[in-house]
């Protein structure tokens, strides 16, 4: 879970695609995917379904933090401004906090602005972490998307795209990432 054990009452958890299910995997072969692979678990996250709506609305995106060449974190970034405004509590989770002794438990409402620049406490490591490469195209896309829309300036979009080759530099082998850069540099 991205943001960490949520209150079962506060929320619905769901299985949230990266790649769209209804496309029945058809565009996985631009990023080296067979088409069935839109069914793998690591096409996958688990979050709030609010959060599910919101990535799937490319008002968010999720920004892969690595920490070494094989492992990341994922930040939360909230691209819709309206989103910021509404300060009603999405949900309540339990974070744990270390102290000078021991770590202890600590309930905290989230709301859109605290959500925004999250980082998770999940490391994603192994084979088993996420398509980073479906993530860094929603990454770009929703950029894209936004400055569309004016929820943020046009200026904004070369450093992304800028951001999303460096993070595929660590993400793919040397024919994934000349296949995504060619598919970046002609979007």
């Amino acid at each position: 879970m991205i943001v960490g054990n949520v209150h079962r009452q506060d929320s619905a958890i769901t299985n949230a695609h990266l790649w769209p299910n209804h496309t029945k995997g058809k565009g996985l072969t631009l990023f080296g995917l067979d088409t069935d692979e839109v069914a793998n678990p690591r096409n996958f996250l688990r979050l709030q379904k609010q959060i599910e709506h919101a990535f799937d609305h490319q008002q968010i995106v999720f920004d892969p933090v690595f920490e070494s060449s094989s492992s990341f974190r994922l930040k939360i970034v909230v691209l819709d401004g309206e989103l910021l405004k509404n300060k009603s509590t999405l949900f309540r989770t339990v974070l744990l906090k270390s102290g000078r002794r021991k770590a202890r438990r600590v309930h905290v409402d989230f709301t859109w602005e605290k959500l925004n620049g999250f980082m998770s406490n999940y490391t994603f490591s192994s084979a088993l972490k996420p398509f980073t490469r479906v993530i860094l195209h929603h990454y770009v896309q929703s950029h894209i998307f936004a400055a569309s829309r004016g929820w943020i300036v046009p200026q904004d979009i070369p450093p992304s795209r800028l951001h999303a080759l460096e993070l595929a530099r660590n993400s793919l082998d040397a024919k994934a990432h000349a296949d995504f850069t060619f598919m970046l540099n002609h979007l």
